[in-house]
């Protein structure tokens, strides 16, 4: 007794993280950062470009939140527009601090933010789909 059977051997076992898009509607309802939030140790959370839109068009939301809350169904109040949008772009900006937990694709791979080890092929294939559709 005492002896290992095979000192050389190790195992590990993984599995790897479940991978969520989350629809831009809930981003932007009430609880929909703090979903993110609470999502992203669980799972990689992922944003659709179209919600980089609205991100990258805040200035304009901010001022008009009518013409966000008329496409999204009418059912959100200008000012919690608002306040997602500014929570949003902080947590986006905040993305590399919260260990990478919140991703996307954008036009290049210097605006986007990808997990580790993944490969940069990503990119033309994902553009490759979204043309398709």
């Amino acid at each position: 007794m005492g002896r290992e059977v095979c000192p050389d051997l190790s195992v590990e076992i993984s599995r790897r993280r479940w991978r969520c898009v989350l629809d831009p509607l809930l981003c932007l309802s009430h609880g929909g950062p703090a979903f993110a939030r609470g999502l992203a140790p669980h799972a990689e959370v992922w944003l659709a470009p179209e919600f980089h839109h609205i991100l990258d068009s805040w200035v304009l939301y901010d001022e008009k939140p009518d013409l966000l809350t008329q496409s999204l169904g009418g059912s959100y109040v200008a000012d919690e527009i608002r306040d997602g949008l500014r929570l949003w772009l902080r947590l986006r900006e905040e993305s590399g601090h919260l260990g990478g937990r919140l991703y996307w694709v954008r036009d290049s791979l210097r605006e986007s933010c990808l997990p580790s080890g993944m490969e940069e092929s990503v990119l033309p294939r994902w553009e490759a789909m979204a043309e398709a559709l």
